[in-house]
């Protein structure tokens, strides 16, 4: 589906407030079904990377995470700015050392403000709704 194309057209049957408001549901359908097809470009590009100490995630990353030496923090990127986007993070070990994940600044997972994985194998994959991280 190319951008910038419209996909349908609300019919304004009203004026004033009522229009406005359709005009708005109109671009917000449009944002969502744009925002949906970069979600769709990206998937099956995967980055795996293997983490080992404090790092910096990024849209995307398929974190394979080792906390045998020591617990760790991997930092979210900005919601706001990679909407759609997922990042799964698997504790790739039999420790229980925790692996805590914090969003960027003052953004959210969840309503908390970090996620902490302290189980063995566990896996959790976030996924940004354009204000803060989900966990799936």
């Amino acid at each position: 589906m190319p951008l910038g194309k419209t996909l349908f057209r609300i019919p304004s049957t009203g004026t004033g407030d009522q229009g406005r408001r359709m005009d708005m549901l109109e671009q917000s359908v449009v944002k969502f079904a744009e925002d949906a097809e970069r979600a769709f470009d990206a998937g099956g590009k995967w980055n795996l990377r293997r983490l080992k100490v404090n790092s910096t995630a990024a849209p995307w990353d398929l974190i394979l995470a080792n906390p045998t030496v020591a617990a760790f923090q991997i930092l979210l990127p900005d919601p706001t700015t990679c909407t759609m986007a997922r990042i799964k993070i698997k504790n790739d070990s039999t420790s229980t050392n925790g692996i805590t994940l914090k969003p960027f600044e003052g953004k959210l997972i969840d309503g908390a403000a970090t996620l902490v994985m302290n189980t063995s194998r566990l896996v959790k994959e976030l996924f940004s709704d354009g204000i803060e991280w989900k966990a799936i």
